[in-house]
This record gives structure tokens, sequence and C-alpha cells, in this order.
């Protein structure tokens, strides 16, 4: 979508990219406030009436958004002119009135190397089938570290690389084989509609936007398990909780028909957090659980409980566990000193000072 930005959230959002922001908020009788490094920060501002929050949304939203916005009381969209590049936007309804929350997308394409991605992730791209799940919370950075992928598949060639997305956040120019970026509501009536159609369309790999139920689920395993290779993003709390959450995403009496599904086609599993960096902005952690003959059948036979092990024990055959990459990422001075370990693994209960 592209519209003509109001002059004064053209201006914000030029103060936002200015402070290096990742987002800003917006809301009836607050002041703006810009996310750095995770924390929001108040601008020094008097809040911001209802009338002109409405305003904003009236001249921000074309038609089609706007009506979506009054029938279901909010609404996702990408905005393709701002200063600065992209920008994906939410608006809602809230008891004290509007709200608007925009995401600052990256201007460029972001590499595995512009990530400070590990051998464990950069490898994934070479993957030829198989599901690869990028995990993590709201925020985390999975979009952008899927985006990363399909750079490096693109920059290799050779492959039709095909997407679902809700909204498309990053556009990919096709470099070594043809790329086919479609969003839902505008080019696919749903996320599901857009998988069946796209297993007709001959790719050889698969992008899918954020999973959020079984049936989306469920067409991301049928690719998977059909010789695609399939990158999906999932909320998960590690990288072995990414199979708990897989199975809790469908009905009890299609588990274990699932779990069949998932021990016969998981390629990876990754995890990440974003830790502030030593000089500005954040930092991914990652940790990479592979789908090897023994995760699959741990997952097969129901002992997720083993995952973690499993994954201790793998680092021969290229596992990563969160607490090796935050040894990395602190052998590369990369992190701020004090950075603790808990906080890149979430493990509270044990916390090293060197590499075991």
């Amino acid at each position: 979508m592209s519209v003509a930005l109001p002059e004064d959230l053209a201006l914000l959002l030029a103060l936002a990219r200015a402070r290096s922001a990742s987002d800003l908020h917006l809301g009836a009788g607050a002041p703006p406030h810009l996310r750095r490094n995770g924390t929001l920060i108040p601008l020094e501002s008097g809040p911001i009436p209802s009338e002109s929050l409405e305003s904003f949304l009236g001249r921000l939203l074309d038609d089609q958004t706007r009506a979506r916005l009054e029938h279901d009381g909010e609404v996702d969209a990408v905005i393709a002119d701002t200063p600065g590049g992209r920008v994906r936007v939410w608006a809602g309804r809230s008891e004290s009135g509007p709200v608007l929350v925009v995401r600052l997308l990256p201007p460029l394409v972001p590499t595995l190397e512009d990530l400070h991605a590990p051998f464990a992730v950069r490898g994934l791209a070479g993957l030829r089938e198989g599901l690869v799940l990028l995990t993590g919370t709201a925020g985390a950075g999975k979009t952008t570290t899927q985006a990363a992928l399909v750079d490096a598949i693109n920059r290799a060639g050779g492959r039709h690389v095909m997407s679902v997305e809700d909204p498309v956040e990053i556009r990919h120019v096709p470099l070594g084989g043809p790329i086919t970026q479609r969003q839902v509501g505008r080019d696919t009536e749903s996320l599901a509609q857009g998988l069946r159609s796209a297993l007709r369309a001959d790719p050889d790999v698969l992008v899918v936007g954020e999973v959020r139920d079984g049936e989306t689920l469920g067409l991301a395993l049928q690719a998977a398990g059909s010789g695609l290779l399939v990158l999906a993003t999932l909320h998960a709390p590690s990288a072995p909780g990414a199979v708990e959450r897989v199975l809790s995403l469908f009905p009890l009496e299609r588990r274990e028909s699932a779990r069949e599904a998932l021990a016969g086609c998981l390629a990876a599993a990754v995890h990440q957090r974003l830790l502030p960096a030593r000089n500005e902005g954040r930092v991914a952690c990652f940790s990479v659980m592979l789908g090897t003959t023994a995760v699959r059948a741990a997952i097969r036979d129901g002992q997720e409980r083993q995952l973690g092990a499993l994954m201790d024990i793998g680092r021969g055959q290229g596992m990563l566990p969160a607490d090796d990459d935050f040894a990395r990422l602190r052998d590369s001075e990369l992190l701020p000193p004090e950075t603790r370990e808990d906080e890149a693994t979430g493990n509270t209960a044990r916390l090293r000072t060197g590499r075991v």
C-alpha cells in the first residue's frame, strides 16, 4: 500500500529512524513512545488527542484498509512510501480511543552476515527439503532471520522461492531464480488458501508467514513432507519447545498424526533472543536443534523432554545450544561485557562466566 503520509506522522517516523528505534507507538491520550533496544521510551511531547489520531488514521489508511479496521476493530498493513522506507502498521481500537503501532522495516534486505548469524544458521540456506521452524517471542527478529535465509537462497540461485505472508514486510528482488511473494488479503484469501495454491505453482522453497493455527501448520508439514524446503515462523519458548508448540496447535484427535508428520520432515528448529549490542542496536543469540535421526525418533516416541539433552550431545552434528552462541557473541565482542548468560539463554538456574 502506498499513501501520502500526514506531515506530523512523517516527522515522527523520521525521528524514530534517526534514533534507531524499531517501533513507534501512538495511543489516544498518551505521548508518543519509541522502542529502542527493546525498551519503550516516551517522547517529550504532550498526550495525543483522540481526534488527532483519528485524523492520522483517516489520512494514513486507504479505503479498503479503513473498511477492515471499522469491520474488525483492528488491521495490519504495510506502507511503502515513508521517510527511510517501508513500515508495517497495526491500527486498532481501545477503550481510550484509537491505537497505532508502526514497525520500521529495514530499508535493505538483511543478510546473514548483517545479522552475525552463526554457521549453524547460515548452513540452513543450503537445505533442499524439510521444515525449518524459526521461533522466538514477539519482536525477537524471526521475520528478519527468515528474510536473510531467503536472501541467501536467492543469491545462490536455481530455485523458485514462493512466500505467503500477512503482510509482505520485506521485498526481495530475484537474483538467481524466480521469487513470488503473495500477500494475504490482497493476492490470496488466507494463509491456508495461499499454501494450497503454492503447492501447484512448482516452488522449491516455500516461505510461510507466522503460523497461528493447525490448518496452516498441517499444510506446511504436507509441503515439507513432499520434498520442499519450508521456512516458517512460530512463537515458541525454545528450539525444543517448538515441538510442543507445534503439537498444541492441533486438536487432540489429530496430534498423533501431526507428531508423525513432524518427525518425518523436521529439518531444524531455530530459536533466537535479541540482546543489546556492544555499540548500537541489538544482536540475536541463536540456538539450533537439527532434525537428526535421534531428534526425530524422540519426537515420534513422545519423548520431547530428551530434546534438550540431544542438543547438548549433538554439537558434533551441527547442533547449537544457546549458551554456545552466547559465548561466540561474547568472544567476538558483539555484546557489552556486563551481559549475563541467562539474558541470552533464558536459563536463570545456571550462570557461567567462561566456555566449557
